[in-house]
C-alpha cells in the first residue's frame, strides 16, 4: 500500500494506491476509521487505476488517517 498526500490549495487529498485484490479491504478498514472518529471522510474509488483519494481538510487530518489505517488495515 502506498500513502501520499497531495496539497490543493486550501484542501488535501490522501491517495492511496493498493494492489487490485486488496481495495475493498482498504475501503473497509476506512469505513471503521469514519465510524471511530465521527467524521464522514469523502472518498472516490478507482478501482481501474488501484487508488482510493480521501478528501481532506488539511495536513493534520491526513497524518490522523494514516495512522488509523496503519493500526487498522491489514494491507498497510
Amino acid at each position: 500500500m502506498e500513502l501520499n498526500y497531495v496539497s490543493n490549495g486550501n484542501f488535501g487529498e490522501a491517495i492511496i494506491t493498493v494492489p487490485e485484490e486488496d481495495v475493498e479491504k482498504v475501503t473497509a478498514a476506512l469505513d471503521l476509521i469514519s465510524k471511530m472518529l465521527c467524521l464522514p471522510l469523502d472518498c472516490a474509488v478507482d478501482k481501474d487505476s488501484r487508488e482510493i483519494r480521501v478528501f481532506l481538510e488539511d495536513y493534520y487530518e491526513f497524518i490522523t488517517l494514516r495512522n488509523k489505517l496503519y493500526d487498522h488495515c491489514d494491507v498497510a
